[in-house]
């Protein structure tokens, strides 16, 4: 994930990133991988709060300045980051939301049908990443697992 982001920063003249996976419990975004500016004061979020939210809430593109957060806290946390403009792209995987990609840039910026299928795209695959991250997180614990049990088991070599 965080070779995905210099990427997509640079081919769309965009300043930051941040890619943010749904927690556990489905109420918080948690970061995961950033690039550009200094992420602080953004590490986690409720899905009740800013453009992040709202794109994890409604599982749809959230793209707009700044200025229009009614959360005068964040605006001005973001402001003071440079950041005018934020796009939020969900990371999904057929109906399951896995989380968010925000991209943001100093200046007004154009979501056209082109930018919106290649920023799909990226989102989908994201979040098939994510996906088999967990599940081989999953496989490596359940063979640790198997391999303690064993040394207590006398597990036969071939059937007899």
């Amino acid at each position: 994930m965080e070779e995905t982001l210099p990427l997509i920063l640079k081919h769309m003249d965009l300043v930051s990133g941040r890619i943010y996976l749904l927690d556990k419990s489905g109420k918080s975004l948690v970061l995961v991988a950033h690039h550009g500016l200094d992420p602080g004061g953004l590490q986690r979020m409720r899905i009740t709060e800013g453009f992040s939210g709202l794109a994890a809430r409604t599982r749809s593109f959230v793209a707009y300045p700044v200025s229009s957060l009614q959360d005068r806290n964040r605006a001005s946390l973001l402001h003071s980051k440079g950041i005018k403009y934020v796009i939020c792209v969900p990371l999904t995987l057929g109906e399951k939301l896995a989380g968010i990609m925000n991209l943001s840039s100093d200046k007004e910026w154009t979501l056209d049908d082109n930018v919106l299928a290649l920023l799909t795209a990226v989102g989908n695959q994201l979040a098939l990443a994510a996906y088999n991250a967990q599940l081989y997180k999953g496989f490596k614990k359940g063979t640790r697992i198997w391999i303690r049990i064993s040394k207590h088991m006398e597990i036969p070599t071939r059937c007899e």
